[in-house]
């Protein structure tokens, strides 16, 4: 992984500032106008059309905001996807934690401490499947393999570890950039660090999918 590349991508694009201005402006929208499940369609397909042109190599690689139909599908499809995902791992750990919470023979420190970490094991795995159905629709835009999470695994098995190093990586930015920015700016910097994961996903997606075939031999294999 480049990152010194996906940091940088961003301010070596002419209309840097009137892009990330756009965007900056819908997460504000979202966060203090209570808007997010409608400026979030667009931020998110905003960030799916930049792994699709890092993964394509289209220059530039920050998609103009006059793409705003794709923007809106890739968005609202992206949506789905994250919410098929979610209701995926629910369905799996909703009950477990259930179960625990009402098995009366374990001590409250040590149930709680179970709990939590099924909790915390089903996020990650949340986080992790539904980043990896994103990265697949925005390089094959076929819908039914991005909520395929056998499929997925299967396609993405090898580059696990660079996805998740770059989650990692990606939280921490988004944490300095939440406090930098001091709440009132913090939409607005949050919208770059989006754009960073962004090409780091896009750059999995070029070498996970390049490796060995393109991911139309992949999706015709399936």
């Amino acid at each position: 992984m480049n990152f010194a590349e996906a940091l940088s991508f961003t301010f070596e694009d002419s209309d840097w500032l009137k892009k990330m201005a756009i965007g900056g402006a819908l997460n504000f929208a979202g966060w203090f106008m209570g808007l997010f499940f409608i400026t979030g369609i667009f931020t998110l397909g905003y960030f799916v059309l930049i792994i699709s042109n890092v993964y394509k190599n289209n220059k530039p690689e920050l998609p103009g905001w006059n793409e705003i139909s794709a923007i809106f599908v890739d968005g609202l499809v992206g949506g789905i996807v994250m919410l098929l995902y979610f209701l995926m791992v629910a369905i799996i750990i909703t009950p477990i934690i259930i179960d625990l919470a009402m098995n009366d023979s374990m001590s409250d420190l040590s149930q709680g401490l179970t709990i939590a970490s099924v909790a915390v094991l089903g996020v990650i795995v949340l986080s992790v499947l539904s980043n990896l159905g994103l990265i697949v629709w925005a390089t094959s835009k076929n819908f039914v393999l991005a909520i395929n999470p056998i499929a997925v695994l299967k396609l993405t098995h090898n580059y696990l570890g660079a996805l998740i190093g770059i989650l990692v990586f990606t939280f921490i930015l988004n944490s300095i950039l939440f406090f930098g920015g001091l709440a009132i700016v913090s939409p607005f910097f949050l919208f770059w660090g989006a754009a960073v994961q962004a090409h780091l996903f896009g750059q999995v997606a070029r070498e996970c999918f390049s490796e060995s075939a393109p991911i139309a031999n992949a999706v015709a294999a399936e």
